[in-house]
């Protein structure tokens, strides 16, 4: 393996990283998908990791361009249109990178109100965080006291409430930024 290696792309998924290996190595340039093995030892896990192509630095430009023209080449086509204003009007799908939802949702259900700040919802992010540990406080007051049973079933279900309050948010918040950099 060379010791100098420069990343030049980061694919989407295992497939799109493969796909480009194999163009850069029958085009004979050394690839390495940084990243590959820990995605498949971190099983349910290993989405989060970030996959990178890397490539020795003195053939990183030429690696570049071949990894531009072959991304070109599997792009989705347009669909055809009767007329010339449909087509001017036509503004492709973008999807949300998987991953961003997959962390919104993961972040959530590790402390409510961390997939908002994430997603850049910090104000509701925080005082969902804030509620969360007010929650939780309650909840050991309630169980090292005579406090009644109701009142700790009581913060047990706000708790867990927060979870998919915070997902909510966070999603709604990715669309709405999503959209905001289409137009």
């Amino acid at each position: 393996m060379p010791e100098n290696l420069k990343r030049i792309y980061i694919p989407n998924d295992n497939m799109e990283a493969d796909l480009i290996k194999d163009v850069l190595e029958q085009n004979e340039i050394y690839c390495f998908i940084q990243g590959y093995e820990h995605r498949s030892m971190l099983g349910m896990l290993g989405s989060y990791v970030d996959l990178g192509i890397m490539v020795p630095e003195n053939q990183a430009e030429e690696a570049s361009e071949i990894v531009s023209d072959f991304l070109k080449t599997i792009q989705v086509l347009p669909p055809e249109f009767e007329d010339e204003e449909e087509k001017e009007a036509y503004v492709p799908p973008k999807k949300l990178r998987p991953k961003s939802k997959r962390v919104v949702v993961f972040l959530s259900f590790v402390v409510p109100g961390t997939g908002s700040c994430y997603a850049g919802s910090s104000d509701l992010g925080s005082w969902i965080i804030v509620a969360y540990f007010v929650c939780l406080a309650f909840l050991g007051l309630s169980m090292s006291s005579n406090i009644p049973s109701a009142f700790f079933s009581i913060m047990i279900v706000l708790m867990v409430s927060l979870i998919p309050l915070d997902i909510i948010i966070a999603l709604k918040n990715l669309n709405s930024e999503f959209k905001e950099k289409d137009q």
